[in-house]
C-alpha cells in the first residue's frame, strides 16, 4: 500500500488505529517499565546489604555499579562559576525552545550564535 496514494480519510483513519495500537503497548510499556524498577530497587538494595556487586544466575548477570551524578542547587552560582572558569563542557548544547519561540514571537533578541527552523506538525482529537 503507497501512503501517497489514499486519500486524507484513509490516512486519518489509519493514523487513528495506529495512535490507538500505540496507546495500548504504551500502557503496557509503563506498567513493564514500574515493575522493573521495583525489582530492580530490591536488587540493588539486597545487593548493598549483601556486599556483592555481581550476581549470575543460568538467564541473567547482574552488575551494580555506582556514579555520580551533578545536581545543580543554586543555578546563578553555577553559571557564574562555568562563565569564570571557561567552564562550558559543563553545560548541555541545546537552547530551551519554549523560551527561544516566546522571545522570537514577541519580537525580542534572540540569542547570538543561533537560528531557528519550522517543523510542521500534526494535531489530532480522537473521536470516540
Amino acid at each position: 500500500m503507497n501512503l501517497k496514494d489514499l486519500t486524507l480519510g484513509v490516512l486519518g483513519s489509519q493514523l487513528r488505529i495506529v495512535i490507538d495500537k500505540i496507546e495500548v503497548e504504551t500502557e503496557a510499556t509503563k506498567k513493564l517499565n514500574a515493575q522493573k524498577s521495583e525489582i530492580i530497587d530490591v536488587i540493588l538494595e539486597k545487593m548493598e546489604a549483601q556486599g556483592t556487586n555481581n550476581y549470575a544466575n543460568d538467564v541473567i548477570s547482574l552488575t551494580r555499579k555506582v556514579s555520580i551524578h551533578p545536581k545543580i542547587t543554586n543555578a546563578e552560582e553555577f553559571f557564574k562559576w562555568v562563565a569564570e572558569n571557561n567552564a562550558w563542557e559543563y553545560l548541555s548544547k541545546t537552547c530551551n525552545a519554549k523560551a527561544y519561540r516566546e522571545n522570537f514571537e514577541l519580537g525580542e533578541k534572540l540569542p547570538a550564535g543561533t537560528d531557528n527552523f519550522t517543523k510542521p506538525t500534526i494535531s489530532y482529537r480522537r473521536k470516540e
